[in-house]
């Protein structure tokens, strides 16, 4: 039945649009010659009612489509300030390039566990962090295991190794007994796909995702002992749909 209607809606279409567009005008030629406006009115009808058409042929398409738009994820509190309680930061995942973005976090945040996500040319950035303050702070990897290439990025190219490293930290860490509430993803340091891979495993995983904005010439933290240097902002916030 479908399969025959369909063309048959078409049909009626097209053949009341002939109607209308060349019966109107065969009755007063001369006054529709030339008129602009008249003919978009006429394919502005046909427009419209190939669109119900298509929408009633194409209905489950449109209603998938309506759904997608309607359902567009939205980034809760990007770019707001980071002010969440000291007692809830109690888990950063960090990519590293430089040592000073992710000091800066481990000094001023005070997470009582850290995961730092790092490739071979940054790894001797992140053993220093790691001999520096791991006896405040559990590590993983530890100084122990820093140079296992299996807790290396290969490459710092590839969106999709950052973000299944961040995941495997994130499991681990609600393994531990810890929140989503309570584990913070940072987007800052890294390369590009770093960073995107970063913020993709905090949005699937349903953790917030931060960002260390440098206050110091060309926006990097110069020291980091100084909270001044840094400001972290959100990139996406759940803490509030998270906390328990």
């Amino acid at each position: 039945m479908k399969k025959f209607l369909i063309p048959s809606l078409f049909t009626l279409a097209f053949c009341l649009t002939i109607y209308f567009v060349f019966g109107n005008i065969s009755e007063s030629l001369p006054e529709h010659i030339g008129s602009a406006d008249t003919v978009a009115g006429y394919l502005m009808n046909f427009s419209a009612l190939f669109t119900v058409i298509l929408g009633v042929w194409k209905k489950d398409d449109v209603m998938k489509y309506i759904k997608k738009w309607k359902t567009k994820p939205e980034f809760v509190g990007a770019g707001e300030p980071f002010e969440v309680p000291a007692e809830r930061f109690k888990a950063a995942i960090i990519p590293v390039s430089r040592k000073e973005q992710p000091e800066w976090i481990i000094r001023h945040l005070k997470p009582a566990y850290v995961s730092l996500i790092y490739t071979e040319q940054s790894r001797d950035a992140a053993k220093s962090l790691i001999k520096e303050f791991s006896d405040k702070i559990e590590f993983f990897p530890d100084i122990d295991n820093a140079e296992d290439p299996s807790y290396m990025l290969a490459t710092p190219d590839k969106v999709e190794d950052a973000q299944i490293k961040a995941k495997r930290c994130m499991r681990r860490y609600i393994r531990k007994g810890l929140d989503l509430s309570e584990i913070f993803v940072d987007t800052t340091g890294g390369k590009v796909p770093m960073s995107i891979g970063m913020f993709q495993a905090a949005e699937q995983a349903g953790a917030s995702s931060i960002y260390v904005v440098g206050t110091q010439e060309q926006g990097i933290i110069k020291d980091p002992a100084i909270r001044e240097h840094g400001q972290p902002i959100f990139i996406s916030e759940h803490n509030e749909e998270n906390a328990s």
